[in-house]
């Protein structure tokens, strides 16, 4: 008999398009979720699990069904989509559970912990459920645009109160 609930841990990768901290809203996508990207041939086995996790829980229609991966047919790296209606737990490069949570951000590299969940309603796949993530390099996100100083003509007059001004 199928398992519909079977856990996977994913290869590590760069993070892209990270909203693990706030869920993402627009569109009603209402989910924490991010992608991750890695080398075709460190992801393979894990895409194998998928594909026979499909296999077990969709039968007949898993061939051509949903898989939450693309192929970057420029660069030939896979990218993963992991998402949630929760916040994930996170964990250090140790492995241990943080008390502060981390703002991960585009270009850290992490792994994700969750479950393979299979779907046939409208329409058929598998979708990665994440339950935690571990972060092993960690490039926080925000701040604003900082650059280091360059030689040039143009400096700007900044007044204090009008530096951050965007009235145009």
């Amino acid at each position: 008999m199928a398992q519909k609930n079977v856990k996977f841990t994913s290869p590590k990768g760069t993070a892209e398009f990270a909203w693990l901290n706030t869920m993402d809203t627009a569109f009603n996508q209402n989910a924490f979720k991010v992608q991750l990207r890695m080398p075709a041939d460190d992801a393979k086995d894990f895409i194998k699990e998928m594909k026979q996790f499909a296999n077990d829980n969709l039968g007949d229609k898993a061939k051509g069904c949903d898989l939450p991966y693309t192929l970057d047919k420029e660069t030939g790296e896979v990218i993963l989509k992991f998402k949630s209606k929760y916040k994930p737990k996170f964990a250090d490069a140790t492995g241990q559970l943080t008390t502060t949570e981390p703002r991960v951000g585009g270009g850290s590299i992490i792994k994700v912990k969750g479950n393979f969940y299979p779907y046939n309603s409208a329409r058929v796949g598998v979708s990665l459920q994440m339950s935690a993530v571990q972060v092993i390099d960690l490039v926080e996100f925000g701040g604003g645009a900082a650059f280091d100083a360059e030689e040039g003509s143009f400096a700007a007059a900044n007044d204090g109160d009008n530096a951050n001004s965007y009235d145009f």
